[in-house]
């Protein structure tokens, strides 16, 4: 399977969490994996994302929440609803704005730029949780999922995402939508 990769980082993040990752102090950023393939509307995005949180249609604030919390490099903190993160507004509300501005690879022959903000509002579904191949290790980030009739999205901190594509998810989503073609 082919992954589209985008990835964007800051030098100006504010508030980095405490308990963040080297890698997100020292270099702020997301990251953006696009997987091709038709996406059924009933797609389940817990065969990616054991016990995901799902995020209400057209609910921006939650996205904007976790891009926020990616880029501090606490977005792991959005699994406990105790956290002091969650009761914090948003610090970086200019990247935040850049980040739905910014334009991400897609592919749909040929690949193309489109709107992350646009790609948000199109999907039918958004879900958030820690990817199914790293739940078990403590500080694994968090991974937004979004569905989209051309493919899936998912977007994490930018070290996020390698840990993920590193534990197999590029793999996963193949299986998954191989797994669906062959219902159809």
């Amino acid at each position: 399977m082919r992954v589209i990769r985008t990835e964007i980082f800051f030098d100006n993040v504010s508030h980095i969490g405490g308990g963040a990752r080297r890698s997100a102090r020292d270099n702020p950023g997301i990251g953006v994996a696009f997987f091709g393939g038709r996406v059924l509307d009933d797609f389940l995005s817990s065969m990616l994302l054991p016990d995901p949180q799902m995020v209400p249609k057209h609910d921006l604030r939650t996205v904007e929440k976790f891009l926020d919390l990616s880029l501090r490099g606490v977005e792991s903190s959005l699994r406990y609803t105790y956290s002091k993160y969650l009761l914090e507004p948003i610090r970086n509300p200019e990247q935040v704005r850049l980040l739905l501005n910014a334009e991400i690879v897609v592919e749909e022959s040929p690949p193309h730029w489109e709107i992350f903000k646009a790609l948000v509002s199109k999907s039918p579904s958004i879900a958030i949780g820690t990817y199914a191949g790293m739940e078990l290790a403590g500080s694994m980030p968090q991974l937004m999922v979004l569905t989209i009739p051309f493919g899936i999205i998912a977007v994490s901190s930018a070290v996020g995402i390698s840990k993920a594509l590193e534990a197999g998810l590029n793999k996963k989503v193949a299986r998954v939508l191989g797994q669906r073609r062959q219902r159809q």
